[in-house]
């Protein structure tokens, strides 16, 4: 699916950190694996600290502690809010939705547009998406778009192969109708047919939790895990990135008016630094246009991963002037996407910290 939207923009970016920070040499005591061989992996893969919520925070609490951060500034205001959407798998409830909880914390008005989507690490870009749409339908005032993961709480300590990747954190991306010129195009693309790359296979209604699902075993690949975590095919999703993902970017560049070099930075979803390093081999990108820092300073947090490595790498930047940005999310469903954009000029572009105490 393509789409094309112009007289909307992205005015202002938020990154809400956990204070609390986990190093992966601390973590290699819980794998049944030499630390040698865990030293060579976080090598390659980028593995170094991730951030995780203290007990207790959830991701609507990191989303009104960093909405509450921009009020308190002044670079919000409540009556501007139009609409709260708010992208996560890692929700408060499986019922109500956290959009609606978020409205009730904020006290905001009654007319204020409340949506969730469930949606993993091409949630950015899809959330982006569904704003423009909003607003191209009418919908007045400012957006929202929140995209909010705290994986900690459901990875399994003792797996080597997923827990040291993730991380969690929060963004808010304010987004509004504005007189900007220059389109933003966006490609979507989605293959049910292998939803089961990457699932959690109990804990919904085809499979319940119980006592059974709860048990943690040993799988053939040595980690630990059971039922109720996340399980990923490895190999599957490291050719879907590389292929299908790859191709819908090369598609973006080759049906624009722009050439590989026009595009300032590529903006992709981090999984991991080794991935990122192939692709941008393959598509004979600069590695310094493809930034891949991300995973191994706070980990990888899903939806929120691709906005938090555009506030970390170029937050500065972006509140004095534009860059052209290539952006793609892709992973579980599974879902790839891609959207080529101006972004800058931002009314904020920072990041901020919480803790349990503040």
């Amino acid at each position: 699916m393509d789409f094309v939207f112009s007289n909307s923009s992205i005015t202002g970016m938020l990154a809400v950190m956990p204070d609390r920070e986990i190093k992966f040499e601390d973590e290699m005591v819980n794998f049944n694996f030499p630390i040698k061989s865990s030293l060579k992996l976080a090598k390659t893969f980028g593995y170094g600290a991730r951030r995780v919520v203290d007990d207790g925070v959830t991701a609507s609490d990191l989303c009104v502690y960093g909405i509450n951060y921009l009020l308190d500034a002044g670079l919000l205001k409540k009556e501007d809010i139009g609409g709260i959407l708010f992208i996560s798998q890692t929700p408060d409830y499986i019922q109500p939705p956290t959009s609606n909880v978020i409205q009730g914390k904020l006290g905001l008005g009654y007319d204020v547009l409340c949506m969730d989507i469930n949606q993993g690490c091409a949630g950015f870009v899809l959330g982006i998406f569904q704003a423009y749409s909003l607003l191209a339908s009418g919908l007045e005032g400012k957006i929202l778009l929140l995209n909010a993961e705290t994986p900690s709480l459901v990875m399994p300590k003792r797996d080597r192969s997923s827990t040291p990747l993730f991380g969690d954190a929060a963004t808010i991306t304010v987004i509004e109708k504005t007189d900007a010129e220059t389109p933003s195009r966006f490609k979507i693309k989605n293959d049910g047919s292998r939803y089961d790359a990457l699932i959690i296979p109990a804990g919904g209604f085809r499979m319940r939790c119980s006592t059974e699902t709860s048990v943690e075993t040993q799988q053939e690949d040595g980690n630990f895990r059971s039922l109720e975590h996340p399980v990923m095919k490895g190999d599957d999703v490291y050719n879907f990135t590389v292929n299908e993902v790859i191709e819908l970017i090369e598609e973006m560049v080759s049906t624009s008016s722009l050439t590989k070099e026009d595009i300032d930075y590529y903006m992709l979803h981090q999984p991991n630094r080794f991935i990122l390093q192939n692709m941008a081999k393959k598509m004979d990108i600069p590695e310094d246009k493809m930034p891949n820092n991300i995973v191994g300073l706070f980990g990888n947090s899903s939806s929120a991963a691709l906005p938090v490595n555009i506030v970390y790498n170029f937050g500065e930047i972006l509140e004095r002037r534009e860059l052209t940005f290539l952006l793609s999310g892709f992973g579980i469903g599974l879902s790839w996407n891609t959207a080529l954009m101006k972004l800058g000029n931002l009314n904020f572009c920072k990041m901020v910290g919480h803790s349990l105490c503040q």
